[in-house]
């Protein structure tokens, strides 16, 4: 009998273990949610942060004095803005680099925004394409940094 209690007990004792990491998992996820619901409320804050972000780009990008090199990182940084916001602006922001790269005669730039290119394609499910990029750069010329 009193080896049938301890048993019972040591069962328990071992059962509670198994279980209180499930449970303070169970409220960590509750608290995780607490949070994202807070920040989901706040999302027209954050789309409005953003959209004045882009529309303050474009006001740089609309300067008649901006060089084109000036033009291509005021772009780049519209693709930043874009990038997990918009597929087709950032699309068309990094064919407008491609061609602003090909008229500095900037092969890094080039690159740059070819791997940008690849990357987008990539991300979108366009495998074959983003591959085909890939495939056209030598990477004995890339950058460190790219």
């Amino acid at each position: 009998m009193i080896l049938s209690k301890i048993y019972s007990i040591r069962i328990l004792l071992f059962l509670g273990f198994l279980v209180a990491p499930f449970i303070s998992h169970a409220q960590n996820i509750d608290s995780l949610l607490v949070v994202m619901e807070e920040v989901m409320l706040k999302r027209n804050v954050y789309d409005l942060t953003k959209e004045e972000r882009i529309n303050n780009l474009k006001l740089l990008l609309e300067d008649p004095d901006a060089s084109i090199e000036n033009q291509y990182y005021i772009i780049n940084r519209l693709i930043d803005e874009y990038e997990y916001y918009s597929f087709d602006a950032t699309l068309a922001f990094i064919e407008k680099n491609i061609e602003l790269a090909k008229e500095l005669d900037r092969t890094e730039l080039i690159q740059e925004s070819t791997l940008r290119l690849a990357k987008l394609l990539a991300t979108s499910g366009r495998y074959d394409e983003s591959i085909n990029l890939l495939e056209e750069i030598s990477t004995s010329n890339l950058s460190e940094d790219l």
